[in-house]
């Protein structure tokens, strides 16, 4: 992790704990100055590298979705729409059947009922 993203973790947890009670509560955090500390974590996230991997290429692989893997299954999704998808599957997925394309599909309609997919451009051929 880099020296930035240190400083902004360590400040999100000084301002997050200068603010607990005795009892476990946080009656006084200012919750604009944790969300623009968030957001400036977020901005300050890069994706991993092939180049800097951290598994052995001879014994393992790593499968990587993308936000554009995501927006073709629909392509009306904003970036930010797909990266929570992305986040969503990571994060709930089941382990014994991994991530496919109707993980993906249904995973988008569940988080976005509402945002319309447009059909492949071959479907509109036909």
């Amino acid at each position: 992790m880099n020296n930035k993203l240190n400083l902004l973790f360590g400040e999100l947890y000084t301002e997050v704990c200068s603010h607990i009670t005795e009892d476990g509560g946080l009656p006084s955090v200012d919750l604009t100055k944790l969300l623009d500390i968030t957001k400036e974590i977020k901005a300050n996230l890069r994706p991993i590298s092939f180049a800097d991997n951290t598994w052995d290429s001879n014994s393992e692989i790593a499968i990587i979705w993308s936000i554009e893997d995501i927006q073709e299954s629909n392509n009306n999704l904003t970036n930010e729409q797909a990266f929570d998808v992305l986040t969503t599957l990571d994060r709930y997925h089941d382990y014994s059947y991994g991530i496919s394309w109707d993980t993906v599909a249904d995973t988008i309609t569940n988080m976005y009922p509402d945002v319309e997919h447009d059909e492949d451009k071959e479907d509109d051929d036909k």
